[in-house]
Formats: C-alpha cells, structure tokens, sequence
C-alpha cells in the first residue's frame, strides 16, 4: 500500500488490491478485476500467491487501451507469454505499453530510466 500512498500523494488517481491486506482505505477494491477497470496504468508491486491463477488476458482486458504495465521484478512477463502475449526475450524491461490489453499486445518495452523516464 505504500506505492499507492506515494501515488496519491501526487495527485494520482489510485485503486489497490491486494488479497492479503484487509480493506482499510477507499481507495482498495475487493477484486482484481474492480481494481482493473478502466485502468489506464498497473503497477505490480507485490506478487501473492493468489495472483498464480489468474487468467491474466481476462484480467487486463478490464484495463484501457494503451495500458502501461510496470512490472519491476517481471512477474507478469512470464505468465502473458501463454496467453498469447507476444512477449519475448527482447522485451525482458520494466514497464510494457499494451496496446490492446485484451489480447496483450506488446507495443513498447522497456528498462525504467532514472527520473522516471523509460529507456528504449
């Protein structure tokens, strides 16, 4: 919860889930799927056990399209490769833009610069 505080913070519009935290700010969802819609950015911060089985191409499909994708310790990689995702070894960075999050479409990958910027 503390990425989505610094977030907030700064004036981001934030939603969190997290199955393993109890609800204790409006700004958490009880599914994942709530917290996916209409999302125009995720950022994975913590991997649960519970994020195993998700069918994650339904899962995104809830999220706008483009959607950026942070994924710092690449969690997500692994797991849209089945699913159709056309990632790759040439897209091992950080962030991912998803031009269609349904079908997981690798537009652009990514290391994350320092000062936030993406380096291609």
């Amino acid at each position: 919860m503390a990425l989505a505080h610094y977030l907030r913070h700064r004036g981001a519009r934030v939603r969190a889930f997290d199955p393993t935290v109890p609800i204790q700010f409006p700004y958490q969802t009880e599914t994942l799927a709530a917290c996916l819609d209409g999302a125009d950015a995720v950022a994975v911060a913590a991997w649960q056990p519970a994020f195993d089985g998700v069918a994650w191409r339904e899962a995104l499909a809830h999220a706008c399209a483009p959607l950026v994708l942070l994924d710092p310790k690449h969690r997500l990689q692994s797991r849209l490769s089945p699913c159709g995702a056309g990632v790759d070894a040439a897209s091992t960075g950080s962030c991912m833009i998803l031009a269609d999050p349904a079908s997981a479409t690798v537009q652009h990958a990514g290391h994350t610069a320092p000062g936030g910027r993406v380096a291609r």
